[in-house]
């Protein structure tokens, strides 16, 4: 069922919703998971009949307001999916047990039906378990490329030879001893706020043409637990 925007946009109307049309299961990312548990809590509301919550989007981290909704719900699982826009979910994890003993940042799980995942370093070598390296996909998840960018599609989708076909996410992953992924980052510049893909340099470029510019460095901030914005430093060009 897809909601207005209006009951989208106004966390207890979403909440009042998700209580009375009998809501069992939820896909949203972590902002506004973390903004629901927040407000659940303010507002004493509790929707019940919730089983399955999913987030996935943008890394998951367990705030104290989620272990207290999720607390209040205890017939409610905490799902955690990765998958970046080129292919997708891919991974999946379950939090099964209380939410008190639940990681500050629960892993990514293991790879899903009808797709691979690959550690790999610059050379495209595997590396050892337990060793950081970056995530690469493969299966029937992946999109064909970008549309009407050759230069880009071939940089991210590498052919490996025959219908093997790698995609490059520029994630960095390990695997931990019970075999679930762990999320570490990323291996370049790009961020992610409110699940919207961000690209510092982009913006640093921009500022850069103003005439009064002479250097910019863009970051992004923590403003609240969970809420992030982007902050630009910019060295003027001396009068």
């Amino acid at each position: 069922m897809l909601i207005s925007d209006q009951a989208r946009r106004n966390p207890i109307t979403l909440l009042h919703f998700l209580k009375q049309a009998k809501i069992q299961r939820l896909f949203l990312p972590f902002v506004a998971l973390n903004q629901l548990a927040e407000v659940a809590e303010q507002e004493s509301i509790v929707p019940e009949h919730l089983k399955d919550v999913i987030t996935a989007g943008e890394q998951l981290r367990i705030t104290p307001e989620i272990v207290r909704w999720f607390r209040a719900m205890v017939k409610c699982r905490l799902h955690n999916h990765y998958g970046p826009s080129e292919s997708h979910v891919v991974t999946a994890f379950t939090l099964n047990e209380s939410p008190e003993t639940w990681p500050l940042l629960p892993a990514i799980g293991k790879p899903i039906a009808n797709t691979q995942i690959y550690l790999l370093n610059d050379e495209l070598k595997a590396v050892p378990l337990g060793e950081t390296g970056e995530l690469y996909i493969a299966g029937d998840c992946l999109a064909q490329g970008y549309l009407h960018r050759p230069g880009i599609t071939a940089e991210r989708f590498i052919n490996c030879g025959g219908d093997t076909v790698l995609y490059k996410t520029g994630d960095l992953a390990r695997y931990l001893p019970d075999g679930n992924l762990e999320y570490l980052g990323r291996s370049d510049q790009q961020i992610k706020i409110r699940g919207f893909r961000v690209e510092p340099g982009e913006i640093e470029t921009l500022l850069e043409q103003h005439g009064a510019v002479q250097t910019a460095v863009v970051l992004a901030q923590e403003v609240a637990p969970g809420q992030a914005r982007l902050a630009a430093y910019v060295v003027l060009v001396d009068a």
